[in-house]
C-alpha cells in the first residue's frame, strides 16, 4: 500500500506540473485574412473565436481589421502571471463598444478581474476610457481616461501585473503612471479570455507575447483521471 500511495502521488505531482508548464498563449495577428484560421504558437487551436461561436464575416482593407465582431481569444487562459498586450488600433466612433479591448484576469477560485477599454474618436483627437469590473455582473468603474490622443493609428501597451492587480499603460512610447484595477471574487460566470471588436474598430495589428499561467482550466481534472488510472492498474497487480 505504501508504494502504490508514493506511485499515486509521484504521478499527481508530475500530472500537475506538466500543465503549469503547458504551451504559453502567443497571439499575433497583423489585421489580415480570417484571425479564425491563425495558431500563432502551434498548438491546434485557433486562436480567435467569433463570439458565440457565430461564422467569421469580418473584412480588412488595407492590411486594417475593420471591426464589426467580437472576437475572443483561445485558448481560454487565466491570464494570472505577468503579461503584455500590444495593440495598434484606432476608433472611428465616438461611443462605448465602438472599438473594444476587453481581458478577464487572474481567474483563479478565490479571485478574478476585468479590465476593459473604449477608443473614442472625438473629433480632431480620440479619448481611452479604462474601466473595471470585480463581479462578471457589476456594471463597471472607470477607473482611467487619456485623452488628447493622436487622431491616427495609436500604439498601445498594456502590462498587467495580476499579481498586485496593476496595469501600467504605454501609449506611443510613453508609459503612463500605472495604477490598480478592481479584484473580487467570481461568481462562476469569468470567463477566462480576451476580447477585441466593435463597429467602429480599426486594428492594425495585435500580439500578446509568450503569456504564461498557473494550472491551466483542466489540469487538476487531468490529475486526478491519472492518478484513478494509476490506482486501478496498482490495485489490479494486487488482485
Amino acid at each position: 500500500m505504501k508504494e502504490l500511495q508514493k506511485n499515486l502521488l509521484a504521478l499527481a505531482v508530475t500530472a500537475l506540473v506538466s500543465s503549469a508548464h503547458a504551451t504559453p498563449i502567443n497571439i499575433s495577428w497583423d489585421g489580415t485574412g480570417n484571425p479564425t484560421t491563425l495558431d500563432s504558437n502551434g498548438d491546434t487551436v485557433s486562436d480567435w473565436v467569433v463570439r458565440n461561436d457565430g461564422p467569421y464575416t469580418g473584412t480588412s482593407a488595407g492590411g486594417v481589421w475593420q471591426g464589426g465582431q467580437f472576437l475572443d481569444t483561445r485558448p481560454l487562459f487565466k491570464f494570472d502571471s505577468d503579461f503584455n498586450v500590444d495593440m495598434k488600433w484606432r476608433s472611428d466612433g465616438a461611443n462605448n463598444w465602438d472599438a473594444l479591448f476587453w481581458v478577464n484576469i487572474d481567474r483563479l477560485p478565490t479571485a478574478w478581474s476585468a479590465v476593459y477599454m473604449f477608443l473614442k474618436d472625438v473629433g480632431a483627437s480620440q479619448t481611452l476610457e479604462v474601466y473595471g469590473k470585480a463581479q462578471p455582473g457589476d456594471g463597471g468603474t472607470l477607473l482611467k481616461t487619456y485623452t488628447g490622443l493622436a487622431d491616427a493609428f495609436i500604439n498601445t501597451r498594456f502590462a498587467f501585473n495580476p499579481a498586485n492587480n496593476l496595469l501600467t499603460v504605454t501609449i506611443d512610447g510613453t508609459a503612463q503612471t500605472p495604477f490598480n484595477y478592481l479584484s473580487g471574487t467570481p461568481n462562476g460566470n469569468a470567463d477566462a479570455f480576451a476580447t477585441i471588436g466593435g463597429g467602429k474598430m480599426r486594428l492594425d495589428s495585435y500580439k500578446i507575447p509568450g503569456a504564461t499561467q498557473s494550472v491551466p482550466d483542466g489540469g487538476m481534472t487531468i490529475a486526478l483521471f491519472s492518478l484513478g488510472l494509476l490506482g486501478l492498474g496498482a490495485l489490479r497487480r494486487k488482485l
